[in-house]
């Protein structure tokens, strides 16, 4: 299996090496043309090889992929840490405006994160000190616990 131009094109630029090479129609191309324009010195390394630019295609190919934003409510909940999660459960025994969120979220087909009930939601959490904004920033990224 063989790289075309605009899979070098992406792997470079993944790598961060990519700055306007004129022929990057094969690897041998790429190769040719980076020796000449002095590479090695301007970078401080050797020149990627053929499996390493599969390597950063893949990763350049993951790190395209659209971030999820919808979940299942127990994936929306896997966003929360262990204790937040317990927190959640106390405030809606406490909290009418929570248990409603809260049992609106359970009933749902699926929570969409662009939804503006979810944001609402999540900011009544914050506003309640019940998680902090960064953390409600981090689940509006459809990012779990670190």
């Amino acid at each position: 299996m063989t790289l075309d131009e605009i899979a070098i094109r992406r792997a470079l630029t993944h790598l961060g090496i990519l700055d306007g090479y004129r022929d990057v129609s094969s690897y041998e191309a790429f190769v040719e043309t980076a020796d000449a324009d002095g590479i090695r010195e301007r970078y401080g390394r050797e020149l990627p090889t053929e499996q390493e630019l599969f390597k950063a295609l893949a990763e350049a190919d993951q790190a395209s992929d659209p971030p999820k934003r919808r979940f299942s409510f127990l994936e929306f909940m896997d966003l929360f840490k262990e204790p937040e999660q317990l927190t959640l459960v106390e405030a809606s025994m406490t909290f009418p405006a929570i248990k409603l969120w809260y049992d609106r979220a359970v009933g749902a087909q699926f929570i969409d994160l662009d939804d503006p009930r979810t944001e609402a939601g999540l900011q009544k959490l914050v506003d309640e000190s019940l998680i902090s904004a960064e953390r409600k920033v981090s689940v509006m990224a459809g990012k779990g616990p670190a």
